[in-house]
């Protein structure tokens, strides 16, 4: 006796596609390192404020060749060097210029956004800023944002930011450097339900066809 072959409706097959495209997910990423130390770069700034001079107190800018041009002590080498060491390096050389001096140093670092959101750029951020903050400070992401597949350029290494719980984005601190790329949704993504919504009545349509034979 000849074995009948499975009857493969239309509608199966176009949910198992939608199925299999959604299931795809985004492309594996290296896994993020825990955030270094703070080091600023050229292009960055430290913001200087010492007590009883307030005529000194502004944002300092990091210049090509790593180093800050401060009053009273002149070109200080700071790209590359952890934070706190050049905040000890800076105090010292203000002890010897001032009367006891109550200095503080604020590190101002540099990044970017592009992509879908409402106002791409490049921002000067203090190290409390999270990537969650800095999107927020652009307006947000658009409605055409692939959300799960945001990406973080650091260090010349890319790394896709996951969903965490219910937080759209892990609260991942800044670094001097970093660019955040928020791509665009793809055509499948933005039709989705409409593709699902068609699959189904399709599927339903066969079903009722074959039932009334």
């Amino acid at each position: 006796m000849r074995s009948r072959k499975p009857l493969l409706l239309p509608g199966v097959w176009l949910l198992a596609l939608l199925h299999g495209a959604c299931a795809s997910g985004p492309t594996p990423s290296p896994a993020l390192p825990s955030p270094d130390v703070v080091r600023l770069q050229a292009g960055d700034a430290i913001q200087l404020a010492i007590k009883d001079e307030p005529t000194l107190a502004r944002d300092y800018p990091v210049v090509t060749d790593g180093t800050v041009l401060l009053p009273f002590v002149g070109l200080v080498k700071v790209a590359g060097q952890p934070f706190d060491d050049v905040v000890a390096q800076i105090r010292r050389a203000y002890e010897r210029e001032l009367t006891a001096p109550l200095v503080v140093l604020i590190p101002l670092m540099r990044v970017a956004v592009s992509g879908e959101v409402r106002a791409p750029g490049i921002f000067v951020v203090d190290p409390t800023f999270t990537w969650t903050d800095v999107l927020a400070r652009v307006g947000g992401v658009l409605p055409t944002a692939a959300r799960d597949r945001l990406v973080l350029v650091r260090a010349g290494q890319e790394y896709v930011l996951q969903r965490s719980g219910d937080a759209t984005w892990p609260s991942l601190p800044v670094r001097s450097g970093d660019r955040l790329m928020v791509p665009r949704r793809s055509w499948f993504e933005d039709n989705f339900p409409v593709l699902l919504g068609s699959a189904t009545s399709l599927l339903v349509a066969t079903v009722t066809t074959l039932l009334l034979r």
